[in-house]
Protein backbone atom coordinates (compact mmCIF):
# COMPACT_ATOMS: atom_id res chain seq x y z
CA UNK A 1 0.00 0.00 0.00
CA UNK A 2 1.76 3.39 -0.72
CA UNK A 3 2.47 5.74 1.28
CA UNK A 4 1.09 9.48 1.38
CA UNK A 5 2.09 11.87 2.91
CA UNK A 6 0.78 14.49 5.35
CA UNK A 7 -1.08 17.56 3.75
CA UNK A 8 0.96 20.20 6.25
CA UNK A 9 4.43 19.00 4.89
CA UNK A 10 3.06 18.70 1.57
CA UNK A 11 2.11 22.29 1.54
CA UNK A 12 5.97 22.68 3.12
CA UNK A 13 7.49 21.15 0.07
CA UNK A 14 5.58 22.98 -3.18
CA UNK A 15 7.85 25.12 -3.79
CA UNK A 16 10.86 22.85 -4.36
CA UNK A 17 9.53 20.75 -7.42
CA UNK A 18 11.07 23.06 -10.26
CA UNK A 19 14.51 22.19 -11.58
CA UNK A 20 16.31 23.93 -8.97
CA UNK A 21 16.05 22.83 -5.18
CA UNK A 22 16.16 25.23 -2.26
CA UNK A 23 18.84 24.69 0.38
CA UNK A 24 17.70 22.84 3.20
CA UNK A 25 19.37 22.18 6.67
CA UNK A 26 17.99 18.50 7.35
CA UNK A 27 18.44 14.77 7.38
CA UNK A 28 14.84 13.55 7.91
CA UNK A 29 13.86 10.57 6.08
CA UNK A 30 12.38 10.17 1.76
CA UNK A 31 9.59 8.60 3.30
CA UNK A 32 8.36 11.80 5.05
CA UNK A 33 8.63 13.51 1.94
CA UNK A 34 12.01 16.01 3.61
CA UNK A 35 13.48 18.21 1.20
CA UNK A 36 17.03 17.51 0.09
CA UNK A 37 20.06 19.04 1.73
CA UNK A 38 21.37 20.84 -1.01
CA UNK A 39 20.27 22.75 -4.20
CA UNK A 40 20.04 19.83 -7.13
CA UNK A 41 20.15 20.05 -10.54
CA UNK A 42 17.95 18.18 -13.03
CA UNK A 43 18.73 17.48 -16.23
CA UNK A 44 18.30 20.17 -18.72
CA UNK A 45 16.32 18.84 -21.36
CA UNK A 46 16.11 21.76 -23.81
CA UNK A 47 19.97 21.57 -23.87
CA UNK A 48 22.67 20.97 -26.93
CA UNK A 49 20.53 21.47 -29.62
CA UNK A 50 21.68 20.32 -32.99
CA UNK A 51 23.31 23.49 -35.10
CA UNK A 52 21.45 23.29 -38.22
CA UNK A 53 22.75 26.44 -39.32
CA UNK A 54 26.07 24.27 -39.31
CA UNK A 55 25.27 21.44 -41.13
CA UNK A 56 23.99 24.03 -44.20
CA UNK A 57 27.53 25.31 -44.14
CA UNK A 58 29.07 22.34 -44.30
CA UNK A 59 26.93 21.17 -47.31
CA UNK A 60 27.05 24.33 -49.03
CA UNK A 61 31.16 24.64 -49.12
CA UNK A 62 32.38 20.46 -48.70
CA UNK A 63 33.94 18.82 -51.38
CA UNK A 64 33.46 15.02 -51.70
CA UNK A 65 33.16 14.33 -55.52
CA UNK A 66 35.32 12.16 -57.12
CA UNK A 67 35.34 9.61 -59.83
CA UNK A 68 37.31 6.93 -61.76
CA UNK A 69 40.38 9.48 -61.80
CA UNK A 70 42.79 9.07 -65.37
CA UNK A 71 45.86 6.54 -64.93
CA UNK A 72 44.48 5.34 -61.98
CA UNK A 73 44.14 1.55 -61.87
CA UNK A 74 40.89 -0.58 -62.20
CA UNK A 75 38.42 -2.50 -59.86
CA UNK A 76 40.31 -1.37 -56.70
CA UNK A 77 39.02 -1.78 -53.32
CA UNK A 78 35.80 0.42 -52.11
CA UNK A 79 36.53 3.00 -50.34
CA UNK A 80 36.36 2.53 -46.27
CA UNK A 81 34.45 5.05 -44.56
CA UNK A 82 35.59 7.96 -43.43
CA UNK A 83 34.56 11.76 -41.59
CA UNK A 84 34.62 14.37 -43.87
CA UNK A 85 33.32 17.08 -41.06
CA UNK A 86 32.95 17.39 -37.49
CA UNK A 87 30.74 19.68 -35.75
CA UNK A 88 30.78 22.29 -39.21
CA UNK A 89 34.46 21.98 -39.98
CA UNK A 90 35.69 20.08 -42.94
CA UNK A 91 38.17 17.94 -41.93
CA UNK A 92 41.57 17.30 -44.09
CA UNK A 93 43.87 14.94 -43.70
CA UNK A 94 45.47 14.63 -40.23
CA UNK A 95 42.80 17.14 -38.96
CA UNK A 96 42.04 14.77 -35.88
CA UNK A 97 39.33 12.67 -36.58
CA UNK A 98 41.76 9.35 -35.89
CA UNK A 99 39.72 9.37 -32.63
CA UNK A 100 36.16 9.16 -34.14
CA UNK A 101 37.37 7.09 -36.97
CA UNK A 102 38.61 4.59 -34.43
CA UNK A 103 35.35 4.67 -32.67
CA UNK A 104 32.96 4.07 -36.13
CA UNK A 105 35.96 0.86 -37.03
CA UNK A 106 36.48 -0.15 -33.34
CA UNK A 107 39.81 -2.18 -32.79
CA UNK A 108 40.56 -3.26 -36.39
CA UNK A 109 39.73 -2.05 -40.07
CA UNK A 110 36.67 -2.48 -41.51
CA UNK A 111 35.18 -5.33 -43.75
CA UNK A 112 34.37 -2.85 -46.62
CA UNK A 113 36.25 -3.69 -49.53
CA UNK A 114 33.85 -4.72 -52.31
CA UNK A 115 35.50 -3.48 -55.31
CA UNK A 116 36.49 -6.66 -56.71
CA UNK A 117 34.41 -9.85 -55.11
CA UNK A 118 30.76 -10.19 -53.50
CA UNK A 119 28.32 -12.28 -53.54
CA UNK A 120 26.23 -11.28 -56.09
CA UNK A 121 22.86 -9.29 -54.87
CA UNK A 122 19.27 -10.66 -55.88
CA UNK A 123 18.92 -7.60 -58.28
CA UNK A 124 18.25 -7.85 -62.26
CA UNK A 125 19.47 -5.79 -65.07
CA UNK A 126 15.86 -4.55 -65.57
CA UNK A 127 15.71 -3.06 -62.10
CA UNK A 128 18.12 -0.30 -63.21
CA UNK A 129 16.25 2.82 -65.22
CA UNK A 130 18.31 5.20 -67.00
CA UNK A 131 19.17 8.49 -66.10
CA UNK A 132 20.94 10.20 -68.57
CA UNK A 133 22.29 9.17 -72.32
CA UNK A 134 25.53 10.65 -74.00
CA UNK A 135 26.77 12.16 -76.93
CA UNK A 136 27.41 9.94 -79.84
CA UNK A 137 30.57 8.74 -81.13
CA UNK A 138 31.32 10.70 -83.63
CA UNK A 139 35.16 12.54 -84.18
CA UNK A 140 33.82 15.79 -83.20
CA UNK A 141 31.33 14.21 -80.15
CA UNK A 142 32.66 15.27 -77.03
CA UNK A 143 31.38 13.94 -73.49
CA UNK A 144 31.85 14.03 -69.89
CA UNK A 145 32.16 11.77 -67.16
CA UNK A 146 30.74 11.89 -63.38
CA UNK A 147 31.93 13.38 -60.67
CA UNK A 148 29.71 13.30 -57.58
CA UNK A 149 29.68 11.59 -54.25
CA UNK A 150 29.51 8.00 -53.29
CA UNK A 151 32.50 7.00 -55.71
CA UNK A 152 33.20 3.39 -55.17
CA UNK A 153 35.27 1.80 -58.02
CA UNK A 154 35.21 1.41 -61.91
CA UNK A 155 36.43 -1.23 -64.24
CA UNK A 156 36.91 -2.19 -67.88
CA UNK A 157 35.15 -3.59 -70.30
CA UNK A 158 35.21 -4.73 -73.76
CA UNK A 159 35.70 -2.37 -76.33
CA UNK A 160 33.82 -4.20 -78.80
CA UNK A 161 30.13 -2.88 -77.42
CA UNK A 162 28.67 -0.27 -75.35
CA UNK A 163 27.81 -2.69 -72.95
CA UNK A 164 25.04 -1.72 -70.27
CA UNK A 165 24.36 -4.92 -69.07
CA UNK A 166 28.02 -5.70 -67.73
CA UNK A 167 27.89 -2.57 -66.92
CA UNK A 168 24.87 -3.25 -64.39
CA UNK A 169 25.99 -6.80 -63.32
CA UNK A 170 29.67 -5.13 -62.06
CA UNK A 171 26.86 -2.77 -59.81
CA UNK A 172 25.22 -5.79 -58.54
CA UNK A 173 27.92 -7.34 -57.21
CA UNK A 174 29.52 -4.11 -55.42
CA UNK A 175 27.28 -3.76 -52.20
CA UNK A 176 27.05 -0.05 -52.09
CA UNK A 177 26.63 0.12 -55.36
CA UNK A 178 22.98 2.10 -56.60
CA UNK A 179 24.48 4.09 -59.78
CA UNK A 180 26.50 3.44 -62.80
CA UNK A 181 28.23 5.67 -65.42
CA UNK A 182 29.44 3.84 -68.44
CA UNK A 183 31.40 5.92 -71.02
CA UNK A 184 34.36 6.08 -73.38
CA UNK A 185 37.53 7.67 -72.31
CA UNK A 186 39.78 7.64 -75.65
CA UNK A 187 43.72 8.19 -75.08
CA UNK A 188 43.73 6.08 -72.15
CA UNK A 189 44.88 2.92 -72.71
CA UNK A 190 43.54 0.11 -70.58
CA UNK A 191 42.77 -3.47 -70.60
CA UNK A 192 39.41 -5.30 -69.99
CA UNK A 193 39.24 -8.02 -67.55
CA UNK A 194 40.51 -10.55 -70.61
CA UNK A 195 43.66 -8.48 -71.56
CA UNK A 196 42.21 -6.88 -74.33
CA UNK A 197 42.85 -3.19 -74.86
CA UNK A 198 39.95 -1.12 -74.36
CA UNK A 199 38.31 2.66 -73.62
CA UNK A 200 34.81 1.70 -72.51
CA UNK A 201 34.97 2.48 -68.04
CA UNK A 202 32.03 1.61 -65.92
CA UNK A 203 32.12 3.92 -62.97
CA UNK A 204 30.38 2.47 -59.89
CA UNK A 205 28.80 4.96 -57.03
CA UNK A 206 26.72 4.66 -53.97
CA UNK A 207 24.56 7.95 -54.89
CA UNK A 208 22.16 8.49 -57.90
CA UNK A 209 23.36 11.33 -59.74
CA UNK A 210 22.45 13.63 -63.09
CA UNK A 211 23.83 14.88 -66.04
CA UNK A 212 24.70 18.12 -64.46
CA UNK A 213 27.24 16.78 -62.51
CA UNK A 214 28.78 15.37 -65.61
CA UNK A 215 32.08 17.63 -64.91
CA UNK A 216 34.94 15.22 -66.21
CA UNK A 217 35.66 16.60 -69.87
CA UNK A 218 39.45 14.40 -69.60
CA UNK A 219 42.42 16.86 -71.04
CA UNK A 220 45.04 15.19 -69.43
CA UNK A 221 48.10 13.88 -71.92
CA UNK A 222 48.57 10.16 -70.15
CA UNK A 223 50.51 8.02 -72.78
CA UNK A 224 53.11 9.80 -74.68
CA UNK A 225 52.61 10.33 -78.33
CA UNK A 226 48.61 10.26 -78.01
CA UNK A 227 46.20 13.37 -77.70
CA UNK A 228 45.17 14.48 -73.94
CA UNK A 229 41.74 12.14 -72.96
CA UNK A 230 38.49 12.75 -74.33
CA UNK A 231 34.90 11.35 -73.35
CA UNK A 232 31.88 10.21 -75.17
CA UNK A 233 28.65 8.07 -74.90
CA UNK A 234 28.88 8.97 -70.79
CA UNK A 235 25.48 7.38 -69.41
CA UNK A 236 23.68 6.99 -66.10
CA UNK A 237 21.49 4.28 -64.68
CA UNK A 238 20.15 3.73 -61.27
CA UNK A 239 18.37 0.76 -59.44
CA UNK A 240 15.06 1.84 -58.98
CA UNK A 241 14.30 0.53 -55.72
CA UNK A 242 17.50 0.15 -53.76
CA UNK A 243 17.42 -2.00 -50.99
CA UNK A 244 17.07 -0.62 -47.75
CA UNK A 245 19.91 -0.37 -45.07
CA UNK A 246 20.11 -3.40 -42.76
CA UNK A 247 19.29 -2.74 -39.08
CA UNK A 248 22.62 -2.93 -36.71
CA UNK A 249 22.57 -5.13 -33.93
CA UNK A 250 21.42 -3.23 -30.90
CA UNK A 251 19.13 -0.63 -32.29
CA UNK A 252 15.55 -0.38 -33.83
CA UNK A 253 14.30 1.85 -36.85
CA UNK A 254 12.11 4.54 -35.30
CA UNK A 255 11.42 6.84 -38.05
CA UNK A 256 12.22 6.62 -41.91
CA UNK A 257 13.03 7.13 -44.88
CA UNK A 258 12.08 10.68 -44.78
CA UNK A 259 12.97 13.69 -46.44
CA UNK A 260 13.51 15.82 -43.23
CA UNK A 261 16.19 15.71 -40.24
CA UNK A 262 15.42 15.71 -36.84
CA UNK A 263 16.61 18.53 -34.41
CA UNK A 264 16.24 16.15 -31.04
CA UNK A 265 17.72 18.20 -28.24
CA UNK A 266 20.54 16.22 -26.44
CA UNK A 267 22.85 16.22 -29.35
CA UNK A 268 26.34 14.54 -28.83
CA UNK A 269 27.84 14.77 -32.14
CA UNK A 270 27.66 15.80 -35.72
CA UNK A 271 29.64 14.44 -38.07
CA UNK A 272 29.81 14.34 -42.10
CA UNK A 273 30.66 10.69 -43.86
CA UNK A 274 32.07 9.92 -47.44
CA UNK A 275 29.35 7.58 -47.69
CA UNK A 276 25.60 6.70 -46.36
CA UNK A 277 26.83 4.21 -44.00
CA UNK A 278 24.69 3.47 -41.56
CA UNK A 279 26.69 0.97 -39.31
CA UNK A 280 29.30 3.41 -39.22
CA UNK A 281 26.93 5.83 -37.48
CA UNK A 282 25.67 2.77 -35.49
CA UNK A 283 28.87 2.32 -34.57
CA UNK A 284 29.77 5.89 -33.47
CA UNK A 285 26.50 5.90 -31.27
CA UNK A 286 27.71 2.80 -29.66
CA UNK A 287 31.04 4.05 -28.96
CA UNK A 288 30.23 7.31 -28.11
CA UNK A 289 31.65 9.19 -24.58
CA UNK A 290 28.79 9.43 -22.15
CA UNK A 291 28.22 12.90 -21.77
CA UNK A 292 27.87 13.66 -17.73
CA UNK A 293 24.24 15.11 -18.04
CA UNK A 294 22.65 12.99 -20.53
CA UNK A 295 24.46 9.62 -20.44
CA UNK A 296 25.19 7.54 -23.13
CA UNK A 297 23.88 8.11 -26.60
CA UNK A 298 21.05 6.42 -27.31
CA UNK A 299 19.92 7.50 -31.06
CA UNK A 300 21.20 8.45 -34.14
CA UNK A 301 19.91 10.33 -37.33
CA UNK A 302 21.51 9.24 -41.05
CA UNK A 303 20.16 11.23 -43.95
CA UNK A 304 21.73 12.22 -47.26
CA UNK A 305 22.11 16.53 -48.14
CA UNK A 306 21.89 17.86 -52.02
CA UNK A 307 22.83 21.79 -52.77
CA UNK A 308 21.62 23.33 -55.37
CA UNK A 309 20.35 19.75 -56.96
CA UNK A 310 23.78 18.12 -56.62
CA UNK A 311 24.39 15.41 -54.02
CA UNK A 312 27.18 17.20 -51.71
CA UNK A 313 27.39 14.97 -48.76
CA UNK A 314 26.19 12.35 -45.76
CA UNK A 315 25.42 13.46 -42.07
CA UNK A 316 25.42 11.50 -39.19
CA UNK A 317 24.22 13.08 -35.81
CA UNK A 318 24.44 11.25 -32.46
CA UNK A 319 22.16 12.19 -29.65
CA UNK A 320 21.04 11.11 -26.00
CA UNK A 321 17.71 11.45 -26.19
CA UNK A 322 15.30 9.06 -28.68
CA UNK A 323 12.66 11.07 -31.01
CA UNK A 324 10.79 10.34 -33.08
CA UNK A 325 9.19 12.29 -36.33
CA UNK A 326 8.00 15.22 -33.79
CA UNK A 327 11.32 16.98 -34.00
CA UNK A 328 11.73 16.17 -37.71
CA UNK A 329 12.53 19.73 -39.96
CA UNK A 330 13.13 20.30 -43.57
CA UNK A 331 15.61 23.14 -43.59
CA UNK A 332 15.99 26.16 -46.14
CA UNK A 333 18.55 25.66 -48.57
CA UNK A 334 19.28 22.42 -48.65
CA UNK A 335 17.53 19.08 -49.94
CA UNK A 336 17.40 16.03 -47.18
CA UNK A 337 16.43 12.76 -48.52
CA UNK A 338 16.65 9.14 -46.78
CA UNK A 339 16.89 9.87 -43.70
CA UNK A 340 16.23 7.33 -40.88
CA UNK A 341 16.33 7.67 -37.38
CA UNK A 342 17.78 4.54 -34.85
CA UNK A 343 16.86 4.09 -31.21
CA UNK A 344 19.27 1.68 -29.11
CA UNK A 345 17.43 -1.08 -27.84
CA UNK A 346 17.02 -0.99 -23.97
CA UNK A 347 17.30 -4.57 -22.64
CA UNK A 348 15.62 -3.43 -19.05
CA UNK A 349 12.22 -2.49 -18.44
CA UNK A 350 11.39 0.71 -17.15
CA UNK A 351 14.93 1.89 -16.17
CA UNK A 352 13.34 5.08 -15.13
CA UNK A 353 10.61 3.96 -13.06
CA UNK A 354 8.18 5.89 -14.77
CA UNK A 355 5.29 3.13 -14.92
CA UNK A 356 4.85 3.67 -11.09
CA UNK A 357 2.46 6.38 -11.14
CA UNK A 358 -0.09 5.76 -8.21
CA UNK A 359 -0.98 8.53 -6.72
CA UNK A 360 -1.17 12.40 -7.53
CA UNK A 361 1.80 13.87 -6.24
CA UNK A 362 3.64 12.12 -3.54
CA UNK A 363 3.44 7.39 -2.74
CA UNK A 364 6.28 5.10 -2.38
CA UNK A 365 5.94 1.66 -2.77
CA UNK A 366 8.78 -1.81 -2.72
CA UNK A 367 7.23 -3.47 -5.49
CA UNK A 368 5.87 -2.31 -8.61
CA UNK A 369 4.74 -3.67 -12.04
CA UNK A 370 8.59 -3.91 -13.20
CA UNK A 371 10.38 -3.73 -9.75
CA UNK A 372 11.23 -5.60 -6.17
CA UNK A 373 12.82 -3.54 -3.42
CA UNK A 374 14.66 -6.30 -1.61
CA UNK A 375 15.47 -6.38 1.69
CA UNK A 376 18.56 -8.74 2.79
CA UNK A 377 17.98 -8.90 6.38
CA UNK A 378 14.79 -10.12 8.60
CA UNK A 379 15.02 -7.08 10.57
CA UNK A 380 15.11 -4.58 7.78
CA UNK A 381 12.15 -2.17 6.34
CA UNK A 382 11.40 -0.41 3.43
CA UNK A 383 15.80 -0.69 1.85
CA UNK A 384 15.17 -0.08 -1.55
CA UNK A 385 12.01 1.76 -2.86
CA UNK A 386 10.14 3.39 -6.07
CA UNK A 387 9.16 6.82 -5.56
CA UNK A 388 6.35 9.06 -7.65
CA UNK A 389 7.77 12.37 -6.54
CA UNK A 390 9.37 14.47 -9.04
CA UNK A 391 11.44 16.79 -6.77
CA UNK A 392 12.99 13.12 -6.18
CA UNK A 393 13.56 12.22 -10.13
CA UNK A 394 16.10 13.04 -12.08
CA UNK A 395 14.10 12.53 -15.54
CA UNK A 396 10.57 12.36 -15.09
CA UNK A 397 8.56 12.14 -11.97
CA UNK A 398 9.33 8.66 -10.53
CA UNK A 399 13.01 7.46 -8.75
CA UNK A 400 13.92 4.45 -7.56
CA UNK A 401 15.86 5.36 -3.81
CA UNK A 402 18.26 2.75 -2.08
CA UNK A 403 18.74 3.16 1.64
CA UNK A 404 15.67 2.84 4.69
CA UNK A 405 12.93 5.39 3.39
CA UNK A 406 12.06 5.81 6.91
CA UNK A 407 15.52 6.04 8.39
CA UNK A 408 14.30 3.38 11.10
CA UNK A 409 17.21 1.03 10.04
CA UNK A 410 20.49 1.12 8.91
CA UNK A 411 20.80 -1.58 6.40
CA UNK A 412 21.05 -1.82 2.52
CA UNK A 413 18.60 -2.94 0.16
CA UNK A 414 18.09 -3.64 -3.78
CA UNK A 415 16.56 -2.53 -6.21
CA UNK A 416 15.75 -6.00 -8.91
CA UNK A 417 13.91 -5.92 -11.97
CA UNK A 418 10.96 -8.45 -12.14
CA UNK A 419 12.13 -9.01 -15.92
CA UNK A 420 14.81 -11.28 -17.04
CA UNK A 421 17.30 -9.57 -19.39
CA UNK A 422 16.95 -11.53 -22.73
CA UNK A 423 20.75 -11.14 -23.73
CA UNK A 424 22.83 -13.20 -26.32
CA UNK A 425 24.91 -15.26 -24.69
CA UNK A 426 28.26 -14.28 -24.36
CA UNK A 427 27.73 -10.42 -26.00
CA UNK A 428 29.21 -7.55 -23.91
CA UNK A 429 26.48 -5.01 -22.50
CA UNK A 430 26.90 -1.69 -21.13
CA UNK A 431 24.71 -0.86 -17.79
CA UNK A 432 24.16 2.91 -17.72
CA UNK A 433 22.66 4.77 -15.14
CA UNK A 434 22.52 8.29 -12.47
CA UNK A 435 22.81 8.66 -9.22
CA UNK A 436 22.23 11.03 -6.56
CA UNK A 437 23.62 11.21 -3.24
CA UNK A 438 23.23 14.78 -1.50
CA UNK A 439 19.75 14.20 0.21
CA UNK A 440 21.12 14.24 4.22
CA UNK A 441 24.07 16.73 2.36
CA UNK A 442 27.86 16.03 2.88
CA UNK A 443 28.24 14.51 6.52
CA UNK A 444 25.76 11.51 6.73
CA UNK A 445 26.30 11.13 2.68
CA UNK A 446 29.84 10.44 2.87
CA UNK A 447 29.41 7.05 3.43
CA UNK A 448 27.14 6.16 0.37
CA UNK A 449 27.75 3.83 -1.92
CA UNK A 450 26.22 1.75 -4.67
CA UNK A 451 26.90 -1.59 -6.76
CA UNK A 452 25.13 -3.43 -10.06
CA UNK A 453 23.95 -6.61 -10.07
CA UNK A 454 24.29 -8.95 -12.38
CA UNK A 455 23.03 -12.76 -11.67
CA UNK A 456 23.14 -11.96 -8.23
CA UNK A 457 26.73 -11.25 -8.15
CA UNK A 458 28.06 -7.22 -7.91
CA UNK A 459 29.65 -6.52 -11.16
CA UNK A 460 31.18 -3.61 -9.83
CA UNK A 461 30.62 -1.84 -6.98
CA UNK A 462 31.51 2.34 -6.32
CA UNK A 463 31.87 4.26 -2.94
CA UNK A 464 30.34 7.18 -3.88
CA UNK A 465 30.37 9.41 -1.18
CA UNK A 466 28.52 12.96 -1.14
CA UNK A 467 27.85 14.06 -4.47
CA UNK A 468 24.77 15.79 -6.87
CA UNK A 469 23.33 13.48 -9.93
CA UNK A 470 26.41 11.46 -11.71
CA UNK A 471 26.42 9.26 -14.69
CA UNK A 472 27.89 5.66 -13.83
CA UNK A 473 28.26 2.93 -16.19
CA UNK A 474 30.15 -0.74 -16.25
CA UNK A 475 29.90 -3.57 -18.67
CA UNK A 476 28.64 -7.05 -17.84
CA UNK A 477 28.39 -10.62 -20.58
CA UNK A 478 24.94 -11.96 -21.23
CA UNK A 479 24.16 -15.40 -20.98
CA UNK A 480 20.59 -15.04 -22.03
CA UNK A 481 18.30 -15.05 -19.32
CA UNK A 482 19.83 -12.60 -16.62
CA UNK A 483 19.00 -11.09 -13.73
CA UNK A 484 19.61 -7.59 -12.85
CA UNK A 485 19.46 -5.15 -9.64
CA UNK A 486 21.13 -2.64 -8.30
CA UNK A 487 22.50 -2.63 -4.55
CA UNK A 488 23.38 0.02 -1.86
CA UNK A 489 22.36 2.82 0.42
CA UNK A 490 22.47 2.60 4.17
CA UNK A 491 20.08 5.21 6.05
CA UNK A 492 20.96 7.90 6.22
CA UNK A 493 23.56 8.09 3.51
CA UNK A 494 20.92 7.46 0.70
CA UNK A 495 21.31 6.82 -2.86
CA UNK A 496 18.21 7.63 -5.77
CA UNK A 497 18.87 5.95 -8.55
CA UNK A 498 17.51 6.77 -12.13
CA UNK A 499 17.34 6.54 -16.10
CA UNK A 500 19.07 2.97 -16.28
CA UNK A 501 19.72 1.77 -19.60
CA UNK A 502 21.34 -1.81 -20.30
CA UNK A 503 21.92 -1.37 -23.92
CA UNK A 504 24.10 -3.82 -26.41
CA UNK A 505 27.82 -3.27 -27.24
Amino acid sequence: MPQFINLLCLLSLASLASARLVERDTTRAPGFGSPRAVVVEKQPQDAAQLDINKLITVAKTIDQAAGAEDGAPPSTDVPETVITAVDGSITSAGSGTDGLLQAMHGDTPPDLSTGSVLQRRAIAVGDYDQVFVGTGTGPNDRDASINGIGYLTYTVLSNGTYDINACLNFCDLIGPCIFVNLYYEFNNVLTDPNGHPSNLKCAAYSEVHSAIEKTNFGGQTLIPGLGPTYIQQSGGWALRSPPAPATPDGYDLVFGPVNALTSSPQALNSVNLNTYDVQACANLCTRQAADPRFGLCKFFNIYRISNDGIPSTYACNVFALVTGEEHLVSPNGIVIRDSRGYARTNFLVDGGFEAYADCDWFCFTEHTANWDGITNTTVGFMDATVFYYETYAYVGHSVGLLGSAYANEYYPGTLQSKHAIQTIPGKSYVVSFFVDNTFSGAQFEVDAWHEVMWNGVAAQTWQAGYHDWKHYQTTVVGTGNDIFGIHGGKAPAYSFIDEIYIFQL
